[in-house]
């Protein structure tokens, strides 16, 4: 898979054609995977690629309203290449960055991403202020003879799937309905979380990395090693913003087993 920031990508266009979606993609939930599969659909012709955030726009813009991440980076980035994207743009996002109109945001992915094909929710928006919504986006691109797709929203239960009612499932601790809502196990990347060893076990800090984790208790989990095909299956202790392994339990992200 091809990993562009957004200052490389708008250097010069792509050389080949591209089918492309726009998201925050936190938690790739069920309605996020459903929705790359239009995307992924018009490969080998058009090659499939996501624009994403390192950062969810939200915390930067609320911090203090913001619950935390689903996924880290790394895991978002696994998680896309796995789900079929062979081209990511990562945007840093930035003051400057929100205040490109939503015109202009869509001039520069035509032109740099050499678009011809885009699939979005149908609850998005871009631009300042988001002053763009799906409806626009498809009349802009479609006037330049740009095929758009607004994807309606994967209902479950009756209500919509989303990265913001699966944070509330894992903070509330019911981790089968976070499951079923993103169609695996809920996991945490601990490769890049700051470690305290403390009697047998190992405190790795995830609030510190504003990232959301089940509540206070005990858990059983699967851990998974960078440098391992195996796993290794272990009980783990949340608290205080942190979680503990057996510090016999090696491994970088953990998949709690529902």
């Amino acid at each position: 898979m091809t990993i562009l920031s957004w200052e490389q990508f708008c250097v010069a266009p792509l050389s080949y054609p591209t089918a492309a979606t726009i998201g925050v993609f936190d938690g790739l939930h069920r309605g996020h995977q459903a929705l790359i599969a239009h995307i992924t659909r018009k490969a080998p012709n058009l090659v499939p690629m996501a624009l994403t955030f390192i950062q969810n726009p939200k915390k930067v813009l609320y911090p203090a309203l913001y619950r935390g991440d689903i996924l880290s980076i790394s895991q978002k980035l696994r998680l896309l290449e796995y789900y079929g994207i062979q081209v990511v743009v990562l945007v840093d996002f930035s003051q400057n960055f929100s205040k490109l109109s939503g015109k202009d945001f869509l001039d520069l992915l035509q032109d740099r991403g050499n678009l011809h094909y885009l699939a979005v929710g149908s609850n998005f928006r871009c631009g300042n202020g988001l002053d763009t919504d799906a409806p626009a986006i498809k009349g802009l691109l479609e006037l330049k003879g740009i095929e758009t797709q607004i994807v309606p929203s994967l209902m479950i239960g009756g209500a919509p799937v989303s990265s913001s009612r699966i944070r509330n499932e894992i903070g509330s601790g019911n981790l089968v309905e976070a499951t079923v809502l993103l169609g695996r196990n809920v996991e945490l990347d601990l490769s890049d979380l700051s470690q305290t060893p403390e009697r047998g076990r190992v405190w790795f800090d995830v609030a510190a990395a504003h990232r959301i984790m089940p509540p206070p208790g005990r858990y059983t989990v699967y851990g998974v090693a960078a440098s391992s095909s195996r796993g290794t299956v272990g009980t783990v202790i949340c608290r205080d913003g942190k979680v503990g392994l057996p510090e016999t339990m090696q491994c970088d992200r953990i998949e709690f087993l529902v």
